[in-house]
């Protein structure tokens, strides 16, 4: 499952975005926007981020939290690479 954050509370509903979620859509995963708490992100598996300059990026650490998983990583980057 994927859980981006909320519109109104972070980010830009921008191309890389847009493409992201789609092609996360249509490969099987689950997409729901959450808000993005302290809660939400202290259970994360894994984080990445993303803009149009740097398509999508792992995050390794968010406050004492390591992130090992690169699975959704491995997946995006090829793919947003390609619209680069």
């Amino acid at each position: 499952m994927f859980l981006p954050p909320r519109l109104d509370q972070a980010g830009v509903n921008g191309l890389m975005r847009q493409f992201c979620l789609q092609q996360l859509a249509h490969s099987g995963y689950r997409v729901v926007e959450v808000h993005a708490r302290e809660a939400v992100l202290a259970e994360a598996d894994e984080m990445v981020v993303c803009n149009a300059l740097m398509p999508v990026v792992p995050v390794r650490q968010y406050g004492s939290q390591r992130f090992s998983s690169r699975e959704l990583y491995a997946f995006l980057a090829p793919q947003c690479e390609q619209i680069r």
